[in-house]
């Protein structure tokens, strides 16, 4: 796509991420974030293209790979509806979405779980490029093909943890538990991407890559801060069963924090899958 195409795409970003705030700060409707994620996502994608000529919009719609979107909605539903829904909302009670009906949950399914997924990897993108210029050089391994199926097995055990908690246990410190299911997609993200035959994020992490760890904790410093501060002053969702509820920094728990961790890396895990099932074909 033409450089014109993408400046384009950040004004209209632009544009979308102030109707955002506007809707938030002034309008007084809670139902802001799917605006802001993408008008996040258009800004971040035309940052990227101009600093690294990459583009994920340009990566769905290039010939051959409509497809792909139909792979990330579908993936990040079952996901979302699983990790978020099911358990978060319904199982552990770990945090609500403010007044959402079923309209608003379709959105979030639908749409808003993979903009928020392309948001993630935009940022971490983002990061990767301004520190590889300064700091350690890659060192690319791939990860084995016994740590493959160890990590997948280990990844179906853990994301049913919480279910199996519920089941057969009381649904005792559910809230414990509820890291688990991010810790286990992920997992079964990077198993299958190691077994196609791409690169994982697990295996850059125990090879001590420091760009992908520095840029993993930049993406997820600034998306915490930034979709955290939003939302304080809106409240499209809120905590309720947080573990280590009382330790928090303006109402917002410690463990949801470090909880942004996994989840920042289970988005770009899901989205280094699909685009190595895409090079398959």
């Amino acid at each position: 796509m033409k450089k014109h195409f993408h400046k384009m795409i950040g004004f209209i970003g632009f544009l979308i991420f102030i109707f955002s705030l506007v809707v938030a700060f002034f309008l007084d409707n809670s139902y802001f974030y799917v605006f802001f994620l993408l008008g996040s996502w258009f800004i971040l994608d035309y940052v990227n293209f101009r600093l690294t000529k990459k583009s994920i919009i340009n990566f769905l719609f290039k010939k051959g790979n409509e497809y792909l979107i139909f792979l990330f909605l579908i993936f990040n539903a079952i996901g979302a509806f699983l990790v978020d829904y099911i358990y978060g909302v319904k199982i552990v009670g770990m945090w609500e979405w403010t007044n959402y009906g079923l309209w608003h949950w379709i959105v979030m399914l639908a749409f808003m779980t993979v903009l928020f997924c392309f948001v993630v990897y935009e940022t971490y993108r983002f990061f990767y490029f301004i520190l590889s210029k300064e700091f350690y050089g890659n060192i690319r391994q791939k990860v084995g093909k016994k740590l493959e199926k160890i990590m997948i097995y280990l990844g179906v055990v853990m994301l049913f943890i919480p279910l199996i908690n519920y089941l057969f246990f009381n649904n005792i410190y559910s809230n414990y538990f509820l890291i688990f299911a991010f810790i286990g997609v992920w997992f079964i993200s990077d198993g299958f991407t190691s077994y196609l035959g791409g690169r994982t994020i697990i295996s850059k992490i125990l090879n001590k890559d420091f760009k992908v760890i520095l840029s993993i904790l930049f993406s997820t410093i600034f998306l915490m801060v930034v979709h955290e501060f939003f939302n304080f002053f809106v409240g499209e969702w809120k905590y309720l069963n947080a573990p280590f509820y009382n330790f928090n920094i303006y109402g917002i728990p410690i463990s949801i924090l470090i909880g942004w961790i996994p989840l920042v890396i289970f988005c770009i895990s899901v989205v280094n899958l699909i685009k190595t099932i895409a090079k398959l074909r």
